[in-house]
């Protein structure tokens, strides 16, 4: 995605930006991996904006900004928009004729100019950006509802500065400064920090999706813009209604997203990410794109028999599509390689095998500038039908709820899942089963008392949950933290290469489809997209169950004695602050396989602190 930053001082009306040389460099330098395709930087009384311009498409893009409509409002940021002849349409409803041909940047500030900011509410895409009104003096910065894009900010004696990237802030700021206890706290207890506005860093913030900064005047405000309504179920008179319908938002979300460059598909051998090289692949070949559909993929070969590479060979070869597969068997976890690079990460990310990952984004970006992922696809379409039968029965339709379970039996043989505990994957994803996992012993006693973490431990086992009649799980992991940390982890800043990662299935208008669905039998183990595929997947895909990973492969790699974790390892003294390292390593000799993975957060914290440390030292 393309980059940009920005300054703003409160009160300044003297010539320029009044930031100095020295400081603009830093923060040019920390966003112009972004872009390849243009560095721009453009300052005016009280402002200084910078911009790197990385080109995909498939919808025209304004390469110079900050751009304006009019020299009042000037837009900076990166956006990608879905839906653009609707709001088009939108547009002439009200008299307005937008061109065809205008870029993405352009349709948002018409959008602003014609329905205020409840135009930006209702934008549907992947974007954060800012407005700065000239006039005013007033700027504001918009995230969108999913946070498929980053925004961070830091404001300081009456000067705010933003950006996608947390190094740039960080550069802005001379340093990224004290690091954040809660978020550390919260990271060691879980692999992750739940309060979605906080960083690693105390002073940076970053703006939670679906809300609108604004600051003028020297103060700042942030408030909720938009959010996932809760809508009323779809009810269809034939079952080909929800499968067409579904068709026709599944072509829209991949056909908004490919580029006529083409694109790599992230792809594993289950329905999700392959159904989406499909859609591509169906895409590609009937618009005569100039560039191809590709695909990559991971196996741990040859570490144990991993069939996942072999599936996902098997469904490119159908597709007629190249693919490149990583064996990830012979890879050490927490390999050096990242902190040798000198390339920091943005925040800790507990990934055994990031230095693979980096990898292999780097791989994939020489093959194309945008990479999509079957994400996302899990959260309503592996529903539970508790909720459901709930929900029929409340409403007096007790036949009917007897009925859905009948069908089910009859056709799948078994008890559908009702929903009476968590799935395994969200457990991984909050920390490989924290709510059964123990307190970890290895916190320093100081540390622990002052942060009050065995309070907060009780607190973060709490299994996410809303108030959606049909799909309360998946609507709490849709509009909670979970998803845009998830996808900060697949932006450029962690790979350090100019690509773009894109998510078809959690496109809005999909996601709003899906939660209005009867989850019986649509969401009963993704019956929905197994038939819509139908003929477009070998039918060994589409009968496919959802498969974790055959083994743990950082759990062989210990039990085979292929690595020993700790050992003689120098942590770094903030490490040593908050981890007794003493007690860490018994607890990892006394760990089984279920237990290895939580014991090895302050490896990952560990290699971050030291990544950082490396490029300060460097600077």
């Amino acid at each position: 995605m393309s980059g940009f930053a920005g300054v703003v001082r409160s009160g300044d009306e003297g010539e320029g930006s009044g930031i100095a040389a020295e400081r603009a460099a830093r923060i040019a330098k920390e966003i112009a991996f972004r872009g390849p395709d243009g560095q721009m930087e453009w300052s005016h009384p009280g402002v200084h904006f910078w911009f790197s311009f990385l080109k995909t498409g498939p919808a025209p893009q304004t390469k110079s900004q900050p751009f304006s409509l009019d020299g009042k409002v000037w837009l900076l940021g990166d956006v990608r928009l879905d839906g653009r002849n609707e709001l088009m349409e939108r547009f002439v409803q009200r008299g307005e004729a937008i061109g065809r041909t205008s870029t993405d940047e352009e349709l948002v500030l018409h959008a602003f100019q014609i329905f205020g900011e409840k135009g930006i509410a209702d934008l549907d895409g992947d974007y954060s950006f800012v407005l700065w009104d000239a006039r005013e003096k007033k700027l504001k910065g918009y995230r969108d509802a999913t946070g498929a894009k980053p925004f961070f900010y830091c404001e300081e004696r009456g000067e705010l500065s933003f950006s996608n990237t947390l190094e740039a802030i960080c550069a802005a700021q001379g340093s990224g400064g004290e690091l954040d206890e809660n978020y550390l706290a919260d990271y060691l207890l879980t692999s992750w920090c739940l309060e979605e506005e906080r960083t690693v860093y105390r002073k940076i913030r970053r703006l939670t999706p679906g809300h609108v900064l604004e600051f003028s005047g020297g103060k700042l405000q942030v408030k909720r813009l938009t959010q996932l309504p809760m809508e009323e179920p779809l009810i269809y008179k034939k079952e080909e209604e929800y499968i067409e319908h579904f068709r026709e938002l599944f072509h829209l979300s991949v056909k908004d997203r490919l580029p006529g460059s083409g694109a790599v598909i992230f792809m594993s051998g289950g329905l999700d990410s392959t159904s989406v090289a499909a859609e591509a692949k169906r895409i590609a070949a009937g618009s005569g794109l100039t560039g191809k559909v590709s695909a990559q993929t991971t196996d741990y070969a040859p570490l144990f028999d991993d069939p996942e590479g072999e599936e996902a060979r098997r469904v490119a070869e159908y597709l007629e599509i190249p693919i490149e597969t990583q064996h990830a068997g012979n890879c050490e976890p927490f390999s050096d390689e990242v902190e040798r690079d000198g390339f920091p990460l943005p925040e800790p990310k507990h990934e055994p095998y990031l230095a693979l990952n980096v990898e292999g984004y780097k791989s994939a970006g020489k093959m194309a500038r945008v990479a999509l992922t079957g994400n996302g696809g899990d959260d309503i379409l592996l529903g539970a039908a508790g909720p459901y039968l709930k929900k029929l029965v409340e409403q007096g339709k007790i036949m009917g709820a007897v009925w859905a379970l009948l069908e089910h039996l009859y056709e799948r043989k078994r008890l559908p899942n009702l929903g009476l505990g968590i799935r395994s994957r969200i457990r991984n994803r909050f920390g490989r089963g924290v709510e059964s996992d123990p307190f970890p012993e290895w916190i320093r006693d100081d540390f622990g008392k002052r942060l009050n973490a065995r309070a907060r431990f009780e607190e973060l086992r709490k299994k996410p949950s809303s108030k959606h009649p049909m799909h309360p799980t998946a609507y709490a992991m849709l509009t909670g933290p979970f998803w845009p940390d998830v996808l900060e982890g697949e932006d450029a800043a962690w790979s350090g290469t100019a690509m773009e990662t894109r998510t078809p299935l959690l496109d809005r208008r999909m996601v709003r489809f899906l939660l209005r669905l009867p989850v019986m039998p649509w969401c009963m183990d993704k019956q929905l997209l197994r038939r819509a595929m139908k003929g477009a997947l070998p039918e060994a895909t589409l009968r496919r169950p959802k498969t974790p990973l055959a083994q743990d492969p950082v759990w062989l790699q210990v039990s085979q004695g292929k690595w020993k974790p700790g050992g003689r390892r120098k942590w770094s003294k903030r490490i040593e602050e908050l981890v007794d390292t003493g007690r860490l390593e018994n607890c990892i000799e006394r760990s089984d396989a279920n237990g290895l993975y939580a014991n090895l957060r302050p490896f990952s914290l560990d290699q971050w602190v030291k990544s950082v440390e490396m490029k300060r030292g460097i600077q």
